[in-house]
């Protein structure tokens, strides 16, 4: 079974919605690359009978003509309500984002703009956003241990949130491989049956490269970390383990899962 397509360019940040007093429309917007972009922490209550992804090519205004593109299922239906989460768009088969000027939450029914990003000009750097401004709580974090290298230069520190939360610090990892994991061992050794865990996005579709980030994971609902012994970054294609930490403290104490854990900053998780 072929892999799915792996997000491997950086982000780059375009800037955070504006105009968000209209809908409780929030985020902020990133250029994965020509073709997607990503909106993280968007928040909209999806009460508009019209509200859509435009992309306009006007300069420094939101109006028509602007070309609808479809939200994270490729749905053109109004949208619906947004918690929080991460959202990658696609664009419309033959565009590119360099055609484009600005990108924005819009009703073209009543024609209002609820919330908008201009792209910075070529030849200006793009400014830096953080997904959130407060920091991960640290207050009740247990260290479980640091990776043990075992292959594509995995190294980082390992911390203990919840009991559904993970912190990773300075992890390092090449992305070199096709089917590279994170993966929970329910003992000390790291082999099948494994729990694999989406990336800092929630994404299962393989994970990239980090170079001394701060990420932090998610559990899958369901589990809990004090059921498990070890997490690893793991191959399942060729079952290798790239380096592991074996959990050093009893788990059994800590916090029930938290809702409201922040995420990191772009900076930190990029």
């Amino acid at each position: 079974m072929p892999h799915a397509v792996r997000r491997r360019s950086t982000p780059v940040a375009l800037g955070q919605l504006t105009n968000g007093q209209v809908h409780n429309t929030t985020g902020t917007v990133f250029r994965v690359d020509d073709n997607t972009i990503l909106i993280t922490r968007f928040t909209y209550d999806g009460m508009s009978p019209d509200g859509q992804f435009i992309l306009t090519r006007k300069p420094n205004v939101i109006s028509e003509p602007a070309d609808i593109v479809g939200d994270e299922r490729g749905n053109l239906g109004p949208l619906r309500k947004y918690f929080g989460q991460d959202v990658f768009i696609n664009l419309n088969q033959g565009s590119s984002l360099k055609d484009y000027t600005g990108f924005a939450v819009y009703c073209a029914k009543y024609k209002l703009d609820f919330g908008h990003v201009f792209f910075p000009a070529a030849d200006k750097p793009a400014p830096a956003f953080s997904l959130m401004s407060s920091k991960v709580n640290m207050k009740n974090a247990k260290k479980l241990g640091s990776f043990l290298t075992l292959g594509h230069n995995v190294t980082g520190e390992l911390y203990a949130l919840d009991e559904q939360t993970l912190f990773l610090k300075n992890l390092t990892y090449d992305g070199t491989s096709n089917d590279g994991r994170f993966v929970l061992s329910k003992s000390q050794e790291i082999e099948e049956p494994l729990e694999r865990l989406g990336d800092e996005w929630g994404s299962k579709d393989g994970i990239l490269g980090y170079d001394g980030k701060n990420i932090v994971l998610r559990l899958n609902p369901g589990t809990k970390l004090s059921d498990y012994k070890a997490l690893s970054i793991y191959c399942a294609d060729y079952k290798l383990d790239f380096g592991h930490v074996i959990f050093g403290q009893d788990l059994s104490g800590l916090a029930p899962a938290s809702k409201n854990q922040p995420l990191l900053s772009a900076g930190s998780m990029w």
